[in-house]
């Protein structure tokens, strides 16, 4: 959303409607929301991203992703389970944070 784009959300009621929906849309040229996601993720600045070990990445990556709607990693246990507790998680977690309120400092001053 920061780089001009927009999101829509389509409620149906089938599969069948759904997948039609999903055809049109890619058709029209949208991006599903995992490709959108890894296209954010792969262009931030590895600066930003952090460092971890490529076994890592999932683990790390949610946690990143998680700190930029939340505020306290306990809140999203329900999503992410027994995830939370892991070190990568946790210092994506806290590399996601620190990057969402510096670019939050950024846009106030």
């Amino acid at each position: 959303l920061r780089a001009g784009t927009s999101v829509v959300v389509a409620l149906v009621d089938d599969e069948a409607l759904a997948q039609r929906v999903r055809d049109a849309f890619r058709e029209a040229g949208a991006l599903d929301l995992d490709t959108a996601r890894d296209r954010w993720w792969s262009a931030l600045p590895q600066a930003e991203r952090g460092r971890f070990e490529p076994v890592e990445e999932h683990e790390y990556r949610c946690g990143f992703e998680a700190a930029q709607w939340c505020d306290n990693r306990e809140n999203v246990r329900p999503l992410h389970g027994e995830l939370v507790d892991r070190p990568a998680f946790r210092r994506g977690f806290e590399r996601g944070y620190d990057y969402r309120t510096s670019r939050a400092l950024k846009r106030s001053a």
